[in-house]
């Protein structure tokens, strides 16, 4: 038999717990409510996304217009830009609107884990857990971010609650539906991919002899679901693209991320590969196409990314062990450099809102999911913690990643918490030898990595420099990058916006020069290459402009309409109308729908 949880309470919730239950989401949503109110006023880049968010926000109003099938394989998770779409079409795209649901969403969380603490531990847990998770400052952060945080909190919190509560008398489709949100899950977070084996594994060895038959229609079920989901976007994949991609043609790069030479645990972006989503989703082709000297499709480029991944553990295991010590560090460490750039703008507030700090939740709850081992109910939240931890070694830990599972850590910690007060309230001091020790050594040895204050400077002078590119504030925009590249002289970013700010005031010799200093670092940034063209082509270097966009051609000739159109301009000055046509008939071809009106032509 399956394991033998304690049924629901039947009948309604007592007239208490209700109350209490209301008052939690209300508490939550009102501090949910008040810090988004206090950003408003108080900080500068509220209506400014990082490009985290504004990747999905625009991938997500792409499918809102329409393109729900979209046109390429995925480079990235489809979950939440699906989900946004979702929200765009039942707001009328009003934003507020859409805050305010994934707010109550992250305030519905809180009573969620309310009742996971109270199925697994005791009420005084649950009401403890669900105070700390109403309160917990990241938890509020990420709610406001509008990021996949809070829709992959909600799901995991349903998925454990589903496992507990279901047994093997319950009715076959309601684990066919726990089977759908595991796949569900899998489109945000690889975890579950994760979790879902983990899993099975253990159903299968534990089991396996004492009720077969049943047993295995459940694991059907399970895996029937989840498979319906998942395969149904591999075979879209197929479909725009031709090409078996399992979820995500991202996963290469990720591995390779988190598995090289320079690897430090956290997400660092290479040098070589522009800093923002797009950036990243061309530059990987690009990149694993010249290596390889061949098309590539986009299994085959994720394929390049695991394989160069794999040969650094292959050839280099005493590098990679400390590699894997260092991740394991950063998954139990309160870690700045892991932060979203939004969190590190808002570093003075987090300091003093912060009060249990991940640096004090994770030594509490290692502590707790160790004196509650035995306890019914625990595997459940333990193996999804496990996928997490598995997912962090494999790849790289962000903050992001992490908060998916902090709310059982806050479950673990007010375990922890109870469990203390009831030994010193029994005088059971011997009891405490261990635990409390092991806490604060733990509270010790794991404790915060800060960012150096210049690099805090840095972030903050590149945020305000986009901002006043947005807002044509170019001179300040100048003034901020350049303090900027004191601290980093070769951040590609900063020296690209320059050129942009210099292009923009037609000083197209000094915005030249600032592309070059872009190429000296990265020499296959596309979007430096045709700036540079552009440049050379408003001077009257023709020849240097042609041969710009030509390399933009040979680089990404699927994203080079652009490039296609300057050289149609080029030839058209020149006479050269065949040439001419040839480009502009390019430019229709990738983009059929453009409103391209082509200037007759004399040849010359």
């Amino acid at each position: 038999m399956l394991p033998n949880l304690p049924k629901a309470p039947s009948g309604n919730p007592q007239k208490k717990e209700f109350i209490f239950v209301a008052l939690i989401f209300c508490l939550a949503l009102c501090l949910r409510l008040g810090y988004t109110f206090f950003l408003k006023s108080h900080y500068s880049f509220g209506d400014l996304p990082g490009d985290d968010v504004r990747y999905y926000q625009e991938w997500g109003a792409s499918i809102a217009d329409g393109n729900w099938l979209g046109n390429h394989a995925f480079y990235g998770l489809p979950l939440y830009p699906y989900f946004w779409a979702v929200l765009l079409r039942l707001t009328l795209g009003n934003i507020f609107l859409i805050r305010l649901i994934l707010l109550a969403l992250g305030s519905l969380n809180c009573v969620l884990i309310y009742f996971l603490a109270l199925k697994i531990f005791s009420k005084r847990t649950a009401v403890i857990a669900s105070l700390l998770a109403a309160t917990n400052f990241m938890l509020i952060y990420y709610d406001w971010l509008m990021m996949p945080v809070t829709l992959l909190i909600a799901l995991s919190l349903v998925i454990i609650l589903s496992f507990l509560y279901l047994d093997d008398t319950s009715p076959l489709r309601q684990w066919f539906i726990l089977g759908i949100l595991i796949g569900l899950g899998t489109l945000g977070d690889g975890k579950f991919i994760l979790f879902l084996g983990i899993s099975l594994i253990y159903l299968l060895a534990r089991y396996r002899k004492e009720c077969p038959k049943r047993l295995l229609k459940i694991l059907a079920c399970v895996v029937g679901g989840a498979f319906i989901i998942i395969f149904s976007v591999t075979l879209r994949n197929r479909i725009v693209s031709n090409d078996w991609v399992f979820i995500s043609a991202q996963t290469g790069l990720s591995f390779y991320v988190g598995n090289n030479p320079e690897a430090t645990g956290i997400f660092e972006n290479p040098d070589f590969i522009r800093p923002d989503h797009s950036g990243q989703d061309e530059d990987q082709v690009v990149l694993a196409q010249l290596a390889s000297r061949q098309s590539l499709k986009p299994s085959q480029v994720s394929k390049f990314w695991y394989q160069k991944g794999l040969s650094f553990i292959k050839t280099s295991p005493a590098q990679y062990a400390k590699l894997l010590r260092k991740k394991i560090v950063a998954f139990l460490t309160d870690n700045e450099y892991g932060h979203d750039i939004d969190l590190i703008m808002q570093k003075e507030w987090k300091d003093v809102l912060d009060v249990n700090s991940f640096r004090v939740i994770c030594p509490a709850a290692l502590v707790g999911i160790i004196l509650s081992i035995r306890s019914p109910g625990v595997l459940w939240p333990n193996l999804l913690m496990a996928g997490q931890f598995i997912f962090t070694l494999i790849f790289f830990t962000t903050t992001r990643h992490r908060m998916t599972i902090l709310p059982f850590f806050l479950v673990y910690e007010s375990f922890f918490i109870v469990w203390v007060i009831d030994q010193a309230r029994q005088k059971e001091f011997k009891k405490l030898l261990l635990p409390l020790p092991a806490f604060f050594l733990l509270l010790f040895l794991f404790e915060p990595a800060r960012l150096h204050p210049d690099l805090i400077r840095f972030y903050h002078l590149t945020r305000s420099g986009y901002a006043h590119i947005i807002d044509k504030n170019y001179a300040k925009a100048q003034e901020d990058y350049r303090q900027a590249l004191t601290i980093h002289p070769s951040d590609t970013n900063a020296l690209y916006n320059l050129g942009n700010i210099y292009a923009a005031k037609n000083n197209f010799s000094e915005a030249a020069r600032y592309y070059q200093k872009v190429l000296s670092v990265n020499s296959f940034d596309i979007n430096a290459i045709f700036n540079l063209a552009y440049c050379f082509e408003q001077l009257g270097d023709i020849n240097s402009a042609i041969k710009g966009y030509e390399k933009v051609l040979a680089l990404a000739p699927k994203n080079s309409a652009d490039a296609h159109y300057r050289l149609a301009g080029i030839y058209h000055s020149q006479g050269n109308c065949q040439t001419s046509k040839e480009h502009y008939d390019a430019v229709l071809k990738i983009n059929p729908l453009v409103p391209l009106s082509i200037p007759p032509c004399r040849p010359k």
